[in-house]
């Protein structure tokens, strides 16, 4: 769910002998592939532990999508006026937290898994070799359009909120002002301000559908009035090194997600989003 980011601008690095100047936008075209096909692959699956819910958590999406978009613009102007080394000194320092990160909470998750199946082995007896046998024939699954469309009139207002401001920043893009003009300053200024008036109905929307309950159990992030503006801060910062390495905010968000308390299936569909 990270997007490939990580992995293409250190190969078009090392192996092709790219600039961080070539490697980074050429990057930024090489995730939306990936993404895309992500997209469509998990927007029928549901959560693994609350079957009513998605496995992409469209809250989240809509909350931190905003401040992804703004980070990503504003690192990716960034980028074009750093020096190399620097663009290569704090990719490798984001890729190291980012793996320490991810390598300690795999850890953590892979002592309660197998603290679990010890258990379960002590209590179900020899029944407990089947089930896991059962488990681990291969499945192909294709995407379910059908299920997408039960999920999605449960989230309506999310997806538009989330579509909304995709349309927003690609018409930005297409129609993009002359760098350093007036016209530029006052479009990057109208994007910013834009972001968050979404962030804002974003916000409204989850008071409305009501905090608690499923939102604040085991494996989902719970929005308080605090976390309601520290995790699109958040977001913003991943995108912006995201678009200032062009590894894409995955990588960052991925780990971040978990840190945060979000369950590993669900993470990896949302970041892919």
């Amino acid at each position: 769910g990270m997007g490939g980011g990580g992995v293409y601008v250190p190969l078009l690095l090392l192996l092709l002998d790219f600039s961080t100047k070539e490697a980074v936008p050429l990057s930024q075209a090489m995730i939306v592939g990936g993404a895309t096909v992500n997209i469509i692959m998990f927007c029928g699956e549901r959560h693994p532990k609350y079957q009513r819910k998605p496995k992409i958590d469209y809250d989240v999406v809509m909350m931190l999508n905003p401040g992804l978009a703004a980070g990503v613009t504003l690192g990716v102007m960034l980028n074009v006026i750093t020096p190399q080394w620097i663009i290569v000194l704090v990719l490798i320092l984001t890729l190291v937290l980012a793996l320490q990160k991810s390598l300690t909470k795999g850890l953590q998750q892979f002592k309660r898994e197998s603290k679990a199946l010890a258990e379960q082995s002590v209590q179900g007896g020899g029944g407990a070799s089947t089930q896991q046998t059962k488990a681990a024939e291969v499945k192909i699954r294709l995407a379910d359009l059908g299920s997408f469309a039960s999920l999605a009139q449960d989230n309506a207002r999310p997806l538009t909120l989330i579509v909304g401001c995709w349309l927003v920043f690609l018409g930005a893009n297409v129609f993009k002002a002359p760098q350093c003009s007036t016209m530029y300053w006052l479009q990057l200024v109208g994007l910013v301000a834009i972001c968050v008036a979404f962030t804002t109905a974003g916000a409204q929307t989850l008071r409305i559908q009501g905090g608690g309950g499923v939102d604040s159990a085991e494996g989902m992030l719970a929005w308080t009035p605090e976390t309601l503006w520290l995790y699109p801060l958040l977001s913003t910062a991943a995108g912006f090194l995201g678009g200032f390495l062009g590894i894409g905010g995955g990588i960052i968000m991925g780990p971040l997600l978990l840190e945060l308390g979000m369950v590993a299936e669900a993470s990896q569909a949302t970041t892919a989003m």
